[in-house]
C-alpha cells in the first residue's frame, strides 16, 4: 500500500556505519521528545505565570507570600524580599486533569502501533508519531489565557505521538541482533530524559 515505507530486504544491506547512525538517531529522537508529557510539572509553572484558566479563578483564590533573596545587595548584603502569588484551587484541578488525561493516554496506542508496524510499515508509523508531537507542539504555542482550549489537544498530541515514536524507535534493536536487547533497554530508558525538556525550557 505504501511502497516507499518497505524496508531493506536484508540486514547486510546496511552498512554498520548506517546501523550505527539510525541507532543513535533514534536515541536522540527519544531521549528528546517520546516522555516530555512526564515533565508536565514544569509546564503547570509556565501556565499559570501566564494565566491559562485563570478565568476559573474568583473570589476563592489565595494569595501566597513567599520570601525571595534578592540578587542585588547593597551594603548590608543580600535583600530578602516578599513575592506574592496567587494560588487558585479550581485553576490546579483544571491542569492537574489534563495531565492525568495525557499521562493515562501515553500507553493507549500501543495496539494501533503494532497494527501500523505490521500493514503500513516502519517509515509511515515514524511519520505518523512526529506528525502527533509536531502538532502537539503547535497547540502547546498557540496556548493562552485566551484559548486555553488548545492545551487538551497538546496534552495528549504528545502523549499519544510520544508513545508512539519510542515504540518505532524500539525496532532499531533488530539492527543489532547480537545485542538486540541491550539494544532495546538502551532505547527504553532513555524516553525518561525528554522529561526534562520542559524544565529545561520554562
Amino acid at each position: 500500500m505504501f511502497p516507499f515505507c518497505r524496508q531493506p530486504r536484508t540486514l547486510d544491506s546496511i552498512s554498520k556505519s548506517y546501523r550505527w547512525f539510525i541507532f543513535l538517531t533514534g536515541v536522540f529522537e527519544v531521549s528528546l521528545w517520546s516522555g516530555t508529557v512526564f515533565g508536565w510539572a514544569s509546564v503547570v509553572h509556565v501556565l499559570k505565570t501566564h494565566g491559562v484558566y485563570g478565568h476559573l479563578c474568583h473570589n476563592e483564590s489565595v494569595s501566597v507570600r513567599i520570601n525571595v533573596t534578592d540578587r542585588e545587595e547593597d551594603e548590608a548584603g543580600p535583600k530578602t524580599v516578599q513575592k506574592i502569588f496567587k494560588n487558585c484551587n479550581e485553576q490546579d484541578r483544571q491542569l492537574a486533569l489534563i495531565g492525568t488525561v495525557a499521562m493515562a493516554l501515553y500507553t493507549f496506542p500501543g495496539l494501533a502501533v503494532g497494527y501500523a508496524l505490521h500493514y503500513w510499515g516502519l517509515a509511515f508509523t515514524r511519520l505518523f508519531a512526529s506528525s502527533v508531537i509536531s502538532g502537539g507542539f503547535v497547540l502547546l504555542s498557540l496556548t493562552t489565557k485566551e484559548n486555553p482550549g488548545f492545551l487538551w489537544g497538546a496534552s495528549m498530541m504528545l502523549s499519544i505521538g510520544g508513545n508512539t515514536l519510542r515504540v518505532t524507535c524500539l525496532e532499531f534493536a533488530n539492527l543489532f541482533p547480537d545485542h538486540r536487547y541491550t539494544a532495546m533497554s538502551v532505547i527504553s530508558g532513555s524516553y525518561t530524559v525528554s522529561a526534562a525538556l520542559f524544565l529545561i525550557v520554562q
